[in-house]
């Protein structure tokens, strides 16, 4: 199950150098820590985390049902984005009536970029494994 082993933080689609709010590498790995390890531990506190999973689909149904033309990073079919082929990933879209309409591609420094493909690399994986293909 790749998420939240291989999801990931991009510094540069956040707004908090705007805002003038500066965290070191340390304290970045600290919060990137504690997002990837908030799943487990809402299931040790509450069994599951289908209350979040139930938000975000809400919010997803809005944005197809309003055809909003929002940007939401949701999972969907990849073919050529990022230099990613052949898989469904979560990045970001705009969603409206008719789905996604568009893959957002935000500037990605080497290292998201390599954490990016590693993470549909095993997303690949786990389908090849299932005999998926």
């Amino acid at each position: 199950h790749p998420h939240p082993k291989h999801s990931f933080p991009t510094r540069r689609s956040s707004d908090l150098d705007e805002l003038g709010i500066v965290f070191t590498r340390e304290q970045m790995d600290e919060i990137v820590r504690d997002v990837k390890n908030s799943a487990y531990e809402i299931i040790e506190k509450k069994g599951a985390t289908f209350y979040a999973v139930a938000l975000a689909i809400r919010r997803i149904a809005e944005a197809l049902i309003r055809d909003e033309h929002s940007l939401l990073t949701v999972s969907g079919y990849c073919s050529g984005a990022y230099e990613i082929e052949d898989v469904c990933i979560g990045l970001p879209m705009i969603l409206g009536r008719d789905g996604i309409e568009n893959i957002v591609e935000i500037p990605l420094n080497q290292l998201e970029k390599d954490n990016l493909h590693e993470s549909a690399n095993a997303l690949k994986k786990i389908l090849t494994d299932m005999g998926i293909n």
